[in-house]
């Protein structure tokens, strides 16, 4: 047996290179050529609605390259005949006629067809799931079960039988979808349908929960230098009276936290001094934040003292005023008596049992010139110390603002809009009359719209409520 061994001088893999060489030479003439078929595909592509891509074709011809895909989506998005495609091609039958089972009976029964070729092709495809029996329309269900078709007043009593009436139990839009398929009805637009029954029925709307997020953001409420800014409030009317005083009226200043209250008997200061008022808006006092966290701090100090030293609550007012002026607040750090007046109160119980600042000020009593030297480094010192508060404000603004916005829902009314507002109980934190009582009244429609966040309400017939509101107590009214 002869054995010839050949033995070749250049390795195979230096033989296979310039075999695919060869190939790729071949293949770029070919890709030059599918990409100056591109127009020419496309306009293929287009006369069909976009029913099938640009890439799918090219792949159907045999074409093919690295960023192919890309080249394609770019020319048809960039195509308006191809943009306008729905995504769910069943809702075209709502564009052919008033009654969307026309074209599939006139197809089935009569073999009527669309005169536009597009609708034809979709005509077609989707009739392959639907069959008549005596006269009705039904479609195949996925579940294997038929479902009847409806037409569009059908579906309306459908939905409101089901949703509304003796045996409806008011249910979310995805329940009342998914009763109507158990059901065995069907339309095109079904979902979205039962999405908006839901949303537009009036006793779901009045007998929702309330809305617990904030409608509008944070205010922050500082001013630029003591005494700058000052607010007002009333607590009361209280209960027992105090020598017929029965109000206490609290002035709060917003920069050093310095507060002053007095006794009144009636509540009208406002107009007796001619005060312009700035609602914070009825029932949420809230909005003015700061005055309402000094008013619950001053009726949990007077509360307790009235509890040790009787119910003359208005003798103890002043010692309440001292309590809270000489207490140091998170805000800015101080107290409100240091921001004033440059140095903190000596204590009741430093002159008890003497504590070392006691002391060292029994020493500067002895020199006048020494104690008016110290009282002079106070006053030097108070600015910087006013600076130290601003800042440390801020700080603690954004780290509220911070918390707040977790909460934060934007809801922003217009005039002429229709709402519903909070029931009364509600809106005063007050215990609901019955159990079946719902939590929001109207409609209602907006009159006036305040950049502050009230607004001024009016009935159906026209008629304007007499307080303003503020926007957290409303929510949107479809109808």
């Amino acid at each position: 047996m002869d054995v010839t061994i050949c033995k070749k001088i250049e390795p195979i893999t230096e033989s296979l290179r310039k075999e695919f060489e060869e190939m790729s030479l071949d293949q770029e003439d070919c890709l030059e050529e599918a990409k100056e078929k591109l127009p020419e595909v496309h306009e293929k592509t287009c006369g069909d609605g976009g029913a099938v891509s640009l890439y799918r074709r090219l792949l159907r011809l045999g074409y093919f390259w690295s960023n192919m895909s890309a080249e394609a989506a770019e020319i048809q998005s960039q195509c308006p005949t191809c943009q306008f495609h729905y995504s769910n091609e069943e809702v075209y039958a709502t564009f052919v006629s008033t009654d969307w089972r026309t074209p599939f009976l006139e197809y089935l029964l009569e073999g009527i067809l669309p005169s536009n070729s597009k609708n034809v092709y979709c005509l077609k495809r989707l009739a392959l799931r639907y069959f008549v029996e005596g006269g009705t329309l039904f479609r195949k269900g996925f579940h294997g079960e038929p479902l009847r078709y409806l037409s569009p007043s059908e579906s309306q009593m459908v939905m409101k039988e089901t949703h509304a009436e003796e045996c409806g139990e008011h249910q979310g839009k995805k329940s009342l979808y998914q009763c109507l398929l158990t059901l065995g009805y069907y339309w095109p637009t079904m979902k979205k349908d039962a999405a908006d029954f839901v949303k537009t029925c009036h006793t779901c709307q009045v007998q929702a929960n309330l809305i617990h997020t904030h409608p509008t953001s944070l205010q922050n409420m500082a001013t630029p230098w003591p005494f700058h800014t000052w607010g007002l409030d009333l607590i009361g009317p209280i209960n027992p009276a105090s020598g017929g005083y029965i109000w206490i009226l609290v002035a709060t200043e917003y920069f050093t936290k310095w507060v002053e209250a007095i006794p009144l008997r009636k509540a009208t200061v406002l107009e007796h001094y001619r005060v312009k008022h700035r609602r914070s808006t009825p029932y949420y006092p809230q909005g003015n934040g700061q005055a309402e966290a000094i008013n619950r701090m001053l009726l949990r100090i007077l509360r307790k003292m009235v509890f040790d030293y009787g119910n003359d609550w208005r003798a103890h007012l002043a010692d309440v005023l001292w309590a809270y002026r000489s207490s140091p607040k998170t805000a800015t750090g101080f107290t409100p008596f240091s921001l004033v007046y440059g140095t903190d109160t000596i204590s009741p119980t430093e002159l008890v049992v003497p504590s070392p600042r006691e002391m060292q000020g029994s020493e500067l009593e002895v020199d006048a010139n020494m104690c008016a030297e110290e009282r002079m480094v106070d006053l030097e010192g108070l600015d910087e110390a006013r600076d130290l508060a601003k800042a440390k404000s801020q700080r603690n603004y954004q780290k509220m603002a911070s918390v707040y916005s977790k909460a934060f829902r934007v809801r922003i009314f217009a005039e002429g809009q229709m709402v519903l507002k909070a029931v009364e109980f509600v809106r005063r934190n007050l215990p609901s009359p019955s159990k079946f009582s719902p939590n929001w009244d109207g409609p209602y429609i907006i009159r006036e719209a305040h950049e502050s966040g009230y607004y001024r309400l009016s009935k159906s017939d026209g008629t304007t409520l007499a307080d303003p509101i503020n926007g957290k107590w409303l929510k949107h009214y479809y109808s």
